[in-house]
């Protein structure tokens, strides 16, 4: 199941995205290049998606990584280590390709964990985890009270989703950062910017 080009761009371009990301919304420095963990990047840690579906309808359910996330030991040797917790603070969330009902083709996480911060994404040939070389800046992220993405789409289905004829070549793209939501909706014409209170799932502003 694994290919060693097609995980390489995907990590590729992962990095590239949260780096851009990170620059839209202002780190406090520049993160220098990545360079991988002792554990390669593209390794099967037995993740699966839960939801069989045909290719072009898959996508990964936030709650679902989350989930496995909540349970990972980042640091080596911490798998093995009685009555400890994984310690992992959540900085930074990007999901690539909604649909619809707020899953995503893939999450990645920027983890802060010991002083170290790791890169972990989930897509659909697993998990995949690269550690950061540089420093993220950034307020952690509590899972516990923030409105999760499907709830946001339903919440706000009419600014999301919008025409049904005109939704069908779009594609969505969310980053969690900082107490907000922001979703870049691309379409054939023109791209919108939506941003949500990341507690309450309230629009704050759109740019169309």
């Amino acid at each position: 199941m694994h290919k060693p080009g097609g995980t390489h761009l995907t990590i590729f371009f992962t990095i590239a995205l949260v780096l851009a990301g990170c620059f839209i919304m202002g780190c406090s420095s520049t993160p220098p290049a990545m360079q991988p963990n002792k554990t390669p990047a593209g390794t099967d840690f037995g993740f699966r998606p839960v939801t069989a579906l045909p290719d072009d309808q898959q996508a990964l359910s936030f709650k679902e990584s989350t989930a496995d996330l909540a349970g990972l030991y980042l640091d080596a040797g911490s798998r093995s280590a009685p009555n400890t917790s994984p310690g992992n603070q959540i900085l930074y969330i990007r999901g690539n390709n909604l649909n619809a009902n707020g899953d995503a083709r893939s999450w990645t996480f920027v983890v802060r964990h010991n002083n170290r911060t790791s890169l972990v994404t989930y897509d659909l040939q697993g998990r995949k985890i690269s550690e950061w070389m540089g420093n993220f800046s950034r307020k952690e992220i509590q899972l516990d009270s923030i409105i999760p993405p499907d709830e946001l789409f339903l919440k706000n289905r009419p600014a999301i989703i919008g025409d049904t004829k005109e939704n069908l070549t779009e594609s969505r793209d969310l980053v969690l950062s900082m107490d907000s939501y922001t979703l870049t909706v691309s379409g054939r014409d023109a791209k919108r910017i939506l941003v949500f209170d990341a507690k309450t799932g309230i629009p704050l502003r759109s740019n169309g």
